[in-house]
């Protein structure tokens, strides 16, 4: 089906505008219905306020996103019931091999199922000498080890032990004793991987909390020599605020999954900079909107929802033979728990498009494997209007 994009409405006393608007043939005109952002937010509030952990299926859908990441598993049978466990080999496993020895030792050393995303099977990941093995249980999991531990010997290479870490994915606490040679490896609650904070429950919440309080800390380091210096130009700060602050607050954003909650407090963090950078405090009841358009400066949370659904695009488009777009387009097999399910990063960002452009989840995927019309929209989303 061909897709044609007309200029959107842009009546400036409306906030957002619907994809409907864009597509003047074949369609019919959506509207999110009355209430319901405030019902579904409700509900994600109160499952947050019950403290439930996550079960797997979420997990393995939510993680999909960062390109080289660390889960496994330590279970039997479905890998939904038991879930997964993962065993980070860092550090000395070699500072005298390359990219090609470290893929050639993956290769050799599997033998195990690893984990299932339907047909697909995903055993280890690599970024440089850091790995990941994978597997739906510990004796998988150990089997993998093994084999990948005895490749490394060939070649001249360890596994550093005291860099290593293991750790199940799973809505109960489960053992799982690894061992590399005599050594055990510890079992973790979380690490971090490229980057990114990772826990047990499958929760992003740590990792956020762990981005406002580099911000934090960023902001701390720069007060008073850049942020509320008199001699230093608003412009400089500016750009200081966008090549330093910014990545600090955001980095790894595309994967997640925003409530009404994250995004009050990512915009708390933002302000917190740029307000005393326009000379301002709370006290002073400035708007946020007024202090960024005086700025000249976008708000974070739209550079948050674009950068979220340019890589829904990116993934959509992928080839077959992508690990990113293959996960993505797979289906985990296994039960549910009980309970209400955790809304996944796919829900989320379809969600997020019906609600900023309009774009109902069943077309969601043609309209966004066009390259150029997804760009064009996504270039036109307008801000969320300031709460209140």
């Amino acid at each position: 089906m061909e897709t044609t994009a007309s200029p959107p409405c842009t009546d400036p006393t409306l906030h957002s505008w619907k994809w409907s608007d864009c597509r003047l043939s074949g369609t019919a005109s959506w509207s999110l219905p009355a209430g319901a952002a405030a019902e579904e937010q409700e509900a994600e509030e109160e499952e947050e306020a019950a403290v439930k952990p996550s079960s797997t299926f979420l997990m393995l859908n939510f993680f999909i996103f960062q390109l080289e990441i660390e889960i496994g598993g330590a279970g039997e049978g479905s890998s939904l019931d038991r879930d997964v466990g993962a065993v980070r080999d860092l550090g000395d496993v070699g500072d005298s091999g390359d990219v090609g020895d470290m893929v050639r030792i993956s290769r050799r050393s599997q033998g195990v199922e690893g984990v299932r995303f339907g047909d697909l099977r995903i055993g280890s990941l690599l970024f440089a000498d850091d790995v990941v093995l994978m597997a739906s249980s510990d004796r998988d999991l150990q089997l993998s080890l093994d084999g990948f531990a005895a490749e490394c010997e060939a070649v001249g290479m360890r596994i550093s032990t005291s860099k290593s870490e293991s750790m199940v994915l799973n809505r109960k606490r489960v053992e799982c004793t690894l061992r590399v040679g005599d050594e055990i490896l510890p079992q973790v609650e979380e690490f971090k991987y490229l980057g990114v904070l990772f826990t047990s429950d499958g929760r992003m919440e740590r990792e956020i909390d762990r981005r406002i309080g580099a911000a934090s800390a960023v902001m701390r380091t720069l007060h008073g020599s850049v942020v509320v210096k008199r001699e230093l130009s608003r412009k400089a700060k500016l750009s200081i605020y966008q090549s330093i602050y910014v990545p600090a607050l955001t980095y790894g954003h595309e994967l997640w999954v925003m409530t009404e909650r994250t995004r009050s407090r990512v915009q708390a963090a933002e302000m917190s900079f740029l307000r005393r950078v326009a000379g301002l405090s709370l006290r002073d009841r400035v708007r946020s909107s007024v202090i960024r358009e005086e700025l000249g400066v976008d708000p974070l949370l739209l550079r948050v929802e674009r950068s979220q659904m340019r890589w829904l695009g990116h993934l959509v488009r992928m080839p077959p033979g992508r690990l990113p777009g293959e996960v993505f387009r797979a289906r985990p097999t296994g039960r549910r728990p009980r309970g209400r399910p955790r809304t996944r990063w796919r829900d989320y960002v379809s969600r997020l498009a019906w609600e900023r452009l309009g774009i109902p989840q069943e077309e969601l995927a043609e309209v966004a494997g066009e390259r150029e019309v997804w760009a064009s929209l996504l270039r036109l989303l307008p801000p969320r209007p300031d709460p209140g």
